[in-house]
């Protein structure tokens, strides 16, 4: 039984190579081998450049939340001091000497 499972795959793997050894030898193969690598290659660009605009739309959306929150923020703590503080000062009049 397993000697004929292993000649059946040798006959298998036996049919498959010679397949593809005909294949290579077949001008077509070489035309569909290079447009298939060309397409992959401007594939491949084009997706690293959306990539790289999206960081870059990303970040820059993050630099302006970050700059919103901060400045809203800051002024939040201005506006919100309510602290009162207590100083004793007189007031003086000045006398010009004429």
């Amino acid at each position: 039984m397993y000697i004929i499972n292993f000649i059946i795959l040798f006959l298998v793997v036996f049919t498959i190579f010679s397949i593809f050894i005909g294949l290579i030898q077949s001008p077509i193969f070489w035309i569909i081998l290079g447009a298939t690598m060309i397409y992959g290659m401007i594939k491949r660009h084009m997706l690293a450049k959306r990539m790289e605009e999206y960081l870059n739309q990303n970040k820059e959306n993050s630099t302006q939340h970050k700059s919103s929150d901060y400045y809203q923020s800051t002024q939040e703590t201005y506006r919100s001091s309510n602290d009162v503080i207590d100083v004793d000062y007189e007031v003086v009049d000045e006398e010009t000497n004429d």
